[in-house]
C-alpha cells in the first residue's frame, strides 16, 4: 500500500511490500507516483482509475495490469479510500496481487467452457442439485426435452421441472446420493413437459472440501433401446419357437416312418415261392398301401412351411372305420406269425362313416397295433373292436401287456 498526496498523487509513504514491488527504497519513491514509477503497465489502467475515482470518489477492486521491477507483468486489485492526513486530502492506495487467483479463475473457466461443451453436445440429461434438490446447473439437453431454457433452471427444484408424477417416481433415489451413495436405476417416468419414456438414472454424490453439498444427475432415454431389446427378444423367442417347432415335426416324422418299413418286411417274407396266391396278393396289397404311406410322409417332410408351422395337411373324405381298421389288421398279421401273438377283431355289420384322412386314420391304428405287439409279451393277446356309440366312431385296443404309466395317459397322444 501507499499514501500519495489527493492533488498531485506524489507519494507520502509506502510499506515493504510495495517498495519490493518497484524495487526501491522509500527515499527513492516518496515524492514521486505511480506513473513515475512505472506501475502502470496498461496506460488504459489509470485513466479508469481517474475515471472510476471522478464517479464515486474512491476505487473497489479495479483489476490493473502492474510490471515489478525485474519487469514481470502481473495483475492487481486496486482499492483506493480517501483519508485526511494532518489536515491535507489524500489516498490510500492498496494493490493486492491477484494474479495467481485470475489465472486459476481463467483455467477454471476455460475448463468449465470445456465441460459445458461436451455435456452440451450429449443428449442425456445432465445436471448438478444441492441438498433440497434445487438445481445448481443443468446441460442444454433439459431445453429440448422439456421446452425449457437451459440457464433458467439455477434456483428451481426438481419437481416444478420434472412434474409432480416424475418426481414421486424418483423418490426413492433422490436420498441415497446425500447418504455418499451412487445410485442407478431404470424406469418409467411420466415427465410434465416432456411424455413418457423409459430411462437410465444414475446419480452421484458431489462433495465439496469433504462434504456433500448435492448430487449430480446423468439421465438417458432408452425408450428406443428398450423397444428394439424387446423386439429381438420377441425374434429369438419365435426363432427358438420354430425351432423347436421343426425339429418336434421331424422328429414325429421320423418316427412315421419307420412304421410303415416293418409291415413290407414282413410282406416280402411272404413272397416266398412257394406261397399262394391269396398270400401273394395280401403281400403286395400291403408293399402297394405302406410304400403309398411313406410317400405321402416324404411329401410332408419336403414340404418346408409345414415344417415351420409344425402342422401336417389333412386330406379329408368320407370313409368307413371298418375298412381302415381291417387294412391295418391285415398288415399286422405277417408280423404275428413270428410273434404268436393272437388278435381278435371285432367290427358292426354296419358302416361306421367318418370324415378323416385315410392315411392319417391308418397312422394312428397302426401306431397303436405296432406299440400293442411291442410291449405285449410273445403268446400274448390283442384285441381290436370297432363300434358306433352316439354319434361318435370308437376304437379300443386292448392287450395283455405292460400297459401304459397313469402319468403318461394325458400325455400319451400329444
Amino acid at each position: 500500500f501507499v499514501i500519495s498526496r489527493a492533488a498531485d498523487g506524489a507519494l507520502l509513504d509506502a510499506n515493504d511490500a510495495f517498495l519490493d514491488l518497484v524495487g526501491h527504497g522509500r527515499e527513492q519513491v516518496l515524492g514521486r507516483t505511480l506513473v513515475d514509477l512505472g506501475v502502470f503497465s496498461n496506460p488504459g489502467d489509470r485513466a479508469r482509475m481517474l475515471e472510476a475515482m471522478r464517479a464515486a470518489g474512491r476505487v473497489s477492486e479495479l483489476e490493473i495490469g502492474f510490471r515489478t521491477h525485474d519487469g514481470a507483468d502481473r495483475l492487481a486489485a486496486l482499492s483506493i479510500e480517501p483519508i485526511d492526513v494532518g489536515g491535507e486530502p489524500c489516498l490510500f492506495k492498496i494493490l493486492r496481487d491477484v494474479t495467481e487467483r485470475r489465472r486459476a479463475a481463467e483455467t477454471l473457466q476455460r475448463t468449465a467452457d470445456q465441460l459445458r461443451v461436451i455435456t452440451d453436445t450429449l443428449p442425456m440429461l445432465i445436471a448438478s442439485v444441492d441438498r433440497d434438490h434445487r438445481y445448481l446447473w443443468n446441460n442444454a439437453a433439459y431445453e429440448a426435452w422439456f421446452g425449457q431454457p437451459r440457464d433458467s433452471l439455477a434456483g428451481i427444484h426438481m419437481r416444478d421441472v420434472l412434474g409432480a408424477a416424475a418426481y414421486v417416481g424418483i423418490g426413492p433415489g433422490v436420498e441415497r446420493p446425500l447418504a455418499g451413495l451412487t445410485v442407478h436405476f431404470e424406469t418409467r417416468l411420466d415427465y410434465a413437459r416432456g411424455g413418457s419414456r423409459e430411462v437410465s438414472v444414475t446419480y452421484v454424490p458431489m462433495r465439496t472440501g469433504g462434504a456433500i453439498g448435492g448430487f449430480v444427475v446423468f439421465v438417458e432415454d432408452v425408450t428406443q433401446r428398450k423397444r428394439t431389446t424387446e423386439s429381438l427378444e420377441r425374434a429369438l423367442r419365435d426363432l427358438e419357437a420354430a425351432d423347436r417347432q421343426k425339429n418336434e415335426f421331424l422328429a414325429t416324422l421320423a418316427h412315421e416312418l419307420r412304421n410303415p418299413l416293418a409291415p413290407i418286411r414282413y410282406a416280402v417274407q411272404l413272397l416266398r415261392p412257394d406261397a399262394g396266391p391269396e398270400a401273394l396278393a395280401q403281400a403286395r396289397a400291403a408293399i402297394d398301401r405302406q410304400s403309398r404311406h411313406m410317400a405321402r410322409l416324404l411329401d410332408d417332410l419336403l414340404d418346408v412351411s409345414r415344417i415351420t408351422r409344425n402342422v401336417v395337411d389333412l386330406r379329408r373324405d368320407v370313409l368307413d372305420l371298418r375298412v381302415a381298421v381291417r387294412l391295418a389288421v391285415d398288415t399286422l398279421r405277417p408280423k404275428l406269425q413270428f410273434t404268436e401273438h393272437r388278435l381278435e377283431l371285432s367290427q358292426p355289420d354296419d358302416p361306421v362313416w367318418v370324415f378323416a384322412d385315410p392315411t392319417r386314420l391308418a397312422q394312428i391304428v397302426d401306431n397303436v397295433l405296432e406299440n400293442a405287439v411291442k410291449y405285449t409279451n410273445p403268446g400274448g393277446r390283442i384285441a381290436v373292436h370297432v363300434a358306433a356309440d352316439g354319434g361318435a366312431a370308437v376304437l379300443r385296443v386292448r392287450d395283455s401287456g405292460v400297459g401304459i404309466e397313469p402319468a403318461m395317459l394325458d400325455k400319451v397322444f400329444d
